[in-house]
């Protein structure tokens, strides 16, 4: 199994427990596990599309930023006339609309991370189980949708654009 899915697994127990106790702290780390998960979701299918080797793909993981990841999923999450020029250059100048799932898999992506920033450093803000229920669900349903568009082989080219520029950044406009 992969850590992506252990993530998932852990924020789903993590929203079950019925215990009163720590209930504050383990709601936050629900929301934050919930965010690994769809973090190493994506940073996984990256790495594997670049090396084979296990612990190789271990070494391009760490290269994934969380800053660089966000902002190439706030480009992605309003579709393809929302990206920047050097990411349609490739074909052609004009993109195809991007699949709804990549879409809500970015959209959850950016809703998890900002949750993730809450729960780990705003002491102020509280959140109830049903808010760690909901987070927990985006990042459920953004792997859903991920096994869906990645299984389309007709938007093979744009999932990798995706993932490319989830480890590249900016650094693809060179």
């Amino acid at each position: 199994m992969s850590m992506a899915n252990d993530f998932l697994d852990l924020a789903k127990k993590l929203v079950r427990y019925q215990k009163a106790d720590v209930l504050r702290a383990r709601l936050r780390r629900a929301i934050s596990t919930a965010y690994y998960a769809i973090f190493h979701l994506l940073l996984e299918n990256g790495s594997a599309k670049i090396v084979s080797h296990p612990q190789i793909r271990i070494l391009v993981g760490r290269a994934y930023t969380h800053s660089e990841m966000v902002k190439t999923a706030k480009s992605f999450q309003s579709g393809a006339n929302s990206l920047p020029a050097h990411l349609t250059a490739p074909f052609g100048g004009t993109l195809p609309a991007l699949p709804v799932e990549l879409t809500r898999v970015a959209k959850a992506f950016v809703i998890l991370q900002e949750a993730r920033h809450a729960a780990d450093y705003d002491s102020s803000k509280s959140f109830t189980r049903g808010d760690a229920k909901v987070f927990v669900s985006h990042a459920s349903d953004a792997f859903t949708d991920w096994n869906t568009v990645v299984s389309m082989p007709i938007h093979h080219d744009v999932c990798e654009l995706f993932l490319a520029a989830m480890l590249l950044g900016d650094r693809l406009k060179k």
